[in-house]
């Protein structure tokens, strides 16, 4: 008896459980619907050609950076432990570089680029101009290079942000010379852009950063072609420029020895080859898939700054040619993007900002991709998203909202197709729907379909308008019930013979009576034909 008892207060207490968290999958549901309808209403105002690129670009970067936080502790967590640090150190570190870029990603997508492009931007120049002054007079020395600023615990490496800078000046310098604003000739064309845009790369390449200098040279090489320039000047121009940076590549021991091991590294194995030697090894040990995230063997001290230089000879490695081509992939959408939203830019200097943008992020990549597989001298350049360093993490960043500004500031004129699509809408049950937006509209209120069936039908649970006349009940199942139905109907294009019905789990259901096969069924029946005589050939015919 008291067990029977014991089971009848288990089975009323067991909805009073359930009743919790059925409340809570419901506001979950309501959370998750009301994050879809804000997703839904604001893709759904932005022209599909200008929302479409700037979605690759958010999809592309978040990838590239969880993706890299992921090699970065791969990498480093053996560094970590040989000094004496936890494995995660550098994850740490990391992630707290990845915080700030993010937060600097959106302000600057924010905030118009006319702002901080033209209002702000020789404040921006002055104080990188200074920053990398104080470089060259307080500058930290590291591997042959003054480069970085220390703050107590903190560093940093202003060559990184002024590169940004220098992008956007030159970007500022040739929109306004070919549009026509100042300067009014060449010649002061080229002063201004001497002195704009060649005294911080000057300082760049005297620190020594040369590969910063290359990236440089290429990008705004790039965007004098884009801007329509004479080719011929700057063919002789960037002719000269080569010859240059190879005589000052030359001049020094460490970057000529680091030319000489890009033509030979086998020329000193232990020496200044070692680490393009141990990257060949990773890449060839990776094979196809690799030999798995954090299984690698070249990061236990045989492959230097593999965290950092070398990272993507690790996710050579442990990611194997796919994973390889996959980075590759990514790197090619943000370029794809960055030149869709350069072309859908409102003005002539956000389509050259958008377009140095992403061309500084994918020459930096390229730089150094071609240096750990030997096509080109090493450069000691971070890959963007992916190599350990905060400074570099939150450059990238800010270059990516710089692109997300040109295109979140993007006001094209408006077509008839973007009206009607930023008029559609998602109609809730119970919910009025709204008037068309579009003038001249014929396609009329959203509708959901299921009501469709059923329009001018009577309360639930009611026969449709015609459906119990003359000869049109639902189970008279003859061809005058359908004529009948669709003559009371209006022929409005509402189904006959549906109704509105519920199951026994109180689900509502529309029943649309007899199947298509049946209404076209005469009602007669099948013909049989009937054959003449045994020696007729052609059965049948009458």
């Amino acid at each position: 008896m008291s067990r029977a008892r014991g089971d009848r207060g288990t089975a009323k207490a067991a909805p009073a459980k359930a009743a919790p968290a059925k409340a809570a999958s419901a506001k979950a549901a309501g959370r998750a619907r009301g994050a879809s309808d804000w997703l839904s209403s604001v893709v759904a105002k932005v022209p599909a050609r200008i929302m479409e690129p700037r979605l690759t670009l958010i999809l592309a970067t978040t990838a590239l950076v969880v993706f890299g936080l992921v090699m970065v502790y791969s990498a480093s967590s053996v560094k970590g432990i040989i000094n004496g640090e936890s494995p995660s150190s550098y994850l740490v570190k990391q992630l707290f570089g990845t915080v700030l870029g993010l937060v600097a990603c959106v302000v600057c997508a924010k905030v118009d680029y006319h702002t901080w492009g033209r209002r702000w931007l020789p404040y921006l120049w002055a104080l990188a101009v200074l920053l990398m002054v104080v470089v060259h007079l307080h500058g930290t020395d590291s591997h042959g290079a003054t480069r970085w600023i220390y703050l107590g615990p903190l560093s940093f490496q202003p060559s990184e942000f002024a590169k940004i800078v220098v992008v956007v000046t030159a970007a500022a310098v040739v929109a306004d010379y070919v549009v026509g604003r100042r300067p009014a000739t060449p010649m002061a064309f080229l002063g201004e852009a001497a002195w704009k845009v060649g005294l911080p790369v000057g300082l760049v390449l005297f620190q020594p950063d040369k590969g910063t200098t290359l990236v440089l040279g290429a990008v705004i090489f790039c965007l004098c072609l884009m801007a329509g320039l004479p080719r011929r000047p700057l063919l002789v121009f960037a002719a000269a420029a080569v010859a240059a940076y190879l005589v000052l590549s030359l001049k020094d021991d460490y970057s000529r020895s680091r030319f000489l091991i890009f033509l030979n590294p086998d020329s000193d194995p232990t020496g200044a080859g070692y680490q393009v030697i141990q990257s060949f090894r990773a890449f060839g040990s990776g094979g196809l898939f690799g030999t798995g995230i954090g299984i690698g063997a070249m990061k236990y001290s045989y492959l230097p700054e593999a965290h950092n230089d070398f990272i993507l000879a690790v996710i050579g490695e442990e990611c194997g040619l796919v994973g390889m081509v996959l980075v590759v992939a990514l790197f090619a959408l943000i370029l794809w993007s960055g030149f869709r939203i350069a072309r859908n830019a409102p003005d002539f200097f956000g389509s050259l900002l958008a377009a140095g943008s992403s061309m500084l992020i994918v020459f930096t990549f390229l730089l150094n991709l071609s240096g750990v597989i030997g096509a080109f001298p090493l450069s000691g350049k971070a890959v963007p998203f992916l190599s350990y360093g905060g400074t570099s993490m939150m450059a990238s960043l800010i270059v990516v909202g710089t692109i997300l500004s040109v295109s979140v500031h993007s006001r094209l004129p408006e077509t008839v197709h973007d009206r009607r699509r930023r008029s559609f809408g998602v109609v809730r049950d119970g919910a009025a729907a709204p008037a068309p937006t579009v003038e001249g509209s014929t396609a009329g209120a959203p509708t959901a379909r299921s009501l469709r069936l059923v329009h001018d039908s009577g309360p639930r649970g009611d026969a449709p308008r015609g459906g119990s006349g003359a000869g049109g009940g639902p189970g008279t199942g003859g061809r005058s019930g359908d004529r009948g139905g669709r003559e009371a109907s209006g022929g409005d294009g509402s189904h006959p013979e549906a109704r509105r019905t519920r199951d026994s789990s109180g689900r509502e259901r529309i029943e649309l009576g007899r199947s298509a096969t049946e209404r076209l069924r005469p009602e007669r029946g099948p013909e049989v034909r009937e054959r003449r005589g045994p020696s007729s050939r052609n059965t049948g015919r009458r």
